[in-house]
């Protein structure tokens, strides 16, 4: 009828106009009846969602204990729904109930459906299809994993190497760890997270490897100092005779490669290389090196620290200042004793500072 009366309008303007304001009405008919669409598909999901963790969530706390026997039937609508839960449940568990999680997981058949998921063109669906396949330890995604790997997103390419860590440490970490240096849009923080999740037998030696074959071509020295951070995960005596080997190269790497490196010594035997370093020109430097006197130096450290009150830098007085409290034989009234003799303003004033820490410490 509306179209009717439309057309029996005989001034063309007020023609369009009409046609104008039928379509308007017809379009928030349209957005209506869409969003209401919309509500009721997330109404249903949201119920299904709930009915499926009444149904899972006893079977999935079962396995804290055993391994479910039998368990309900998992429909095809439900798997993607059932992976957030089982991820869920699997990262607050630990050991054993973890095992018999990824059991639980086979034996709905899980592992095919993540597969799958892995070539979908939803990010969300790709993240929870990695996440799934690592807990899983699903050796048979490996393949298609380390491409991912190499994605030039951050996003997507480490969350497929720490699904790959976790498949397989002893054989991915290895050649991952070129990756490592290589990608500095991965956060070192997460890396950091991952490898301690992996333990430092396992880490050791495969990292300080990674950095020494780095250091030796120019194009990947660059990724150097992201290993070496990652270095203080690792137990010391593993990585000791590495890090000689680093700092022997020092002129080539610099000193985002140096003061990482003396962070790491902790024998009494490589205390040179802080003594070789305490005058170097950048300041960070005669920090760690400092510091590292403060951990492994002897009371002959003493003449060598005292210049270093005198610093232009506050953060280099302070550390050089700690270091000689903790020598072997000082107290805080020999930094007193210090302080009084010196004619160095700063260096009196960071003395008596420290030696003040020192009392209430």
């Amino acid at each position: 009828m509306g179209c009717v009366i439309v057309s029996d309008i005989a001034d063309p303007v007020l023609r369009f106009a009409a046609l104008t304001a039928a379509g308007a009405v017809a379009l928030v008919v349209v957005l209506i009846a869409a969003i209401l669409l919309v509500r009721a598909a997330r109404k249903l999901g949201e119920w299904r969602a709930r009915r499926l963790a009444r149904d899972w969530r006893p079977v999935l706390a079962q396995c804290a204990v055993a391994a479910p026997e039998t368990f309900p039937t998992l429909r095809a609508r439900e798997r993607y729904t059932f992976l957030d839960l089982w991820n869920h449940h699997y990262e607050l568990l630990r050991g054993e109930a973890q095992h018999h999680l990824r059991v639980l997981a086979r034996g709905v058949g899980i592992a095919p459906f993540a597969r799958r998921l892995l070539q979908s063109r939803s990010m969300r669906q790709r993240l929870i299809a990695m996440t799934t396949l690592g807990h899983l330890h699903d050796t048979a995604s490996i393949a298609t994993l380390g491409a991912l790997a190499r994605h030039r997103s951050p996003t997507l390419s480490f969350a497929a190497a720490r699904a790959l860590l976790e498949i397989s440490p002893a054989t991915q970490l290895p050649q991952l760890l070129p990756l490592i240096a290589a990608r500095r849009d991965w956060p070192l923080s997460a890396i950091a997270l991952a490898l301690k999740d992996l333990g430092a037998d396992t880490i050791s030696e495969p990292l300080a490897h990674a950095a020494l074959e780095a250091s030796r071509e120019a194009s990947t020295r660059p990724g150097v100092p992201r290993l070496v951070h990652l270095m203080e995960l690792a137990h010391g005596s593993a990585i000791c005779n590495d890090v000689d080997q680093l700092l022997r190269r020092a002129e080539y790497l610099g000193p985002e490669v140096i003061a990482p490196c003396l962070r790491l010594l902790n024998d009494p035997r490589q205390a040179h290389w802080a003594r070789q370093f305490l005058s170097h020109n950048v300041w960070y430097v005669r920090v760690a090196a400092a510091t590292t006197l403060q951990r492994i130096g002897g009371a002959e450290d003493c003449e060598r620290l005292l210049p270093l009150l005198g610093d232009a830098h506050w953060w280099v007085r302070y550390r050089a200042a700690h270091a000689l409290a903790r020598l072997p034989g000082m107290a805080p009234q020999r930094l007193d004793e210090l302080a009084a003799n010196t004619r160095d303003r700063f260096a009196a004033q960071m003395l008596r500072h420290v030696a003040a820490e020192e009392r209430f410490a």
